[in-house]
């Protein structure tokens, strides 16, 4: 039976906080309120609202009843009746995609604003791209470097996340293949310290500007099922 990973998309609003607040426990509140400006508390709340919705209807049990816990690495989970759920989650502006799945492999997500006209220095280049994917990108037409870059920032978040590293690890050691058009078409499969991704791009249309969505997961066989919930008007593929 093939694994699943289930995933959603959603934009932050206020009506949503003040509707659902009581999902969040005192440790999640007092977090929201150590933010700074108020898009951020809205966006931790909110998202951390629609992660346990989501979990409590993949996993059978009521959204009051789920506690989310990290890892001494940092990466969130929820246990409930002896299966370790893993979670991916990411931020753009408003938006958000989330991910879970009860499988035993690592999931990563990532949502990046596509921007053609995001101008990458090479010395930021240098901070997450390998030598030979800096050549690559040089060596596209102007029109494509930014998207191709973005693509290549995105895929190595979701696949860092997915390796349970994060950027403790270095992303200038990692060389992918640069595939063309962007975002990738279909799945991708790569190896990674001898074990099989797989990873997949899509491309999520807004009312503002579109979004690139990520995924991956440390199973080449892994099926990622799109979970109807409040989403922005647009494309939303299941892979």
């Amino acid at each position: 039976m093939t694994d699943k990973i289930y995933y959603q998309t959603g934009v932050v609003r206020p009506e949503d906080f003040h509707l659902h607040l009581r999902l969040l426990n005192d440790a999640e509140r007092q977090r929201a309120l150590r933010y700074q400006h108020q898009p951020d508390k809205l966006r931790f709340a909110c998202t951390r609202i629609a992660l346990k919705r989501l979990l409590a209807q993949c996993a059978g049990t009521f959204p009051e009843h789920i506690q989310i816990q990290a890892t001494p690495q940092g990466q969130p989970y929820f246990e409930h009746d002896g299966t370790r759920w893993q979670i991916s989650v990411s931020h753009c502006d408003l938006h958000y995609l989330i991910a879970v799945s009860s499988a035993k492999f690592g999931i990563g997500t990532d949502l990046e604003a596509c921007d053609q006209h995001r101008v990458f220095e090479s010395d930021m280049l240098a901070s997450f791209c390998h030598p030979q994917e800096i050549a690559a990108l040089n060596a596209l037409p102007k029109a494509q470097r930014s998207i191709a870059a973005q693509s290549l920032w995105s895929a190595k978040e979701a696949l860092l996340k997915a390796a349970g590293t994060g950027f403790r690890r270095d992303p200038c050691t990692i060389l992918l293949p640069l595939a063309l058009p962007i975002p990738l078409s279909q799945q991708c499969h790569l190896m990674l310290d001898d074990q099989q991704i797989q990873l997949t791009q899509h491309i999520l249309m807004t009312q503002e500007n579109p979004l690139l969505m990520t995924f991956c997961a440390s199973n080449p066989d892994a099926e990622w099922l799109l979970v109807a919930g409040q989403t922005e008007t647009g494309s939303l593929p299941a892979t």
